[in-house]
């Protein structure tokens, strides 16, 4: 297991858009996931992108506030960065919120596949 330490004191965990849970789905192809509002502890809501990460299978990072974000990839344990994904192409609800560029629609499509095929268990 791991150890966050000490949390930020003074930080409202729900104020400014914060916290967020982030799956990496595909490179470049990042979806947003809700995180319950009654988690509150930093090592709890870590805890909860672990969970996620494990369950789905996916790497996820979860962004604490702008320069406090924490990655786990499947298998492994949380790892704390000052760097939150910041380039590619966000999703939410199956939609494109954030493009890059133009040429992603054939990557898009690859992951909505992926998607399904996750949830239906395939």
């Amino acid at each position: 297991m791991f150890d966050p330490g000490t949390p930020r004191s003074g930080r409202d965990p729900h104020a400014n858009g914060y916290p967020t849970l982030i799956l990496r789905l595909l490179t470049g192809v990042y979806r947003y996931e809700d995180v319950p509002k009654n988690l509150t502890d930093e090592k709890e809501l870590i805890e909860f992108g672990e969970h996620r990460c494990a369950s789905s299978g996916f790497s996820t990072c979860m962004v604490l506030g702008p320069r406090d974000a924490w990655y786990c990839d499947p298998g492994g344990s949380p790892t704390h960065t000052e760097k939150p994904p910041s380039k590619g192409v966000m999703l939410e609800n199956g939609r494109l919120v954030r493009v890059e560029n133009e040429s992603v629609n054939a990557v898009v499509n690859e992951y909505m596949e992926i998607w399904d095929q996750r949830k239906e268990g395939r």
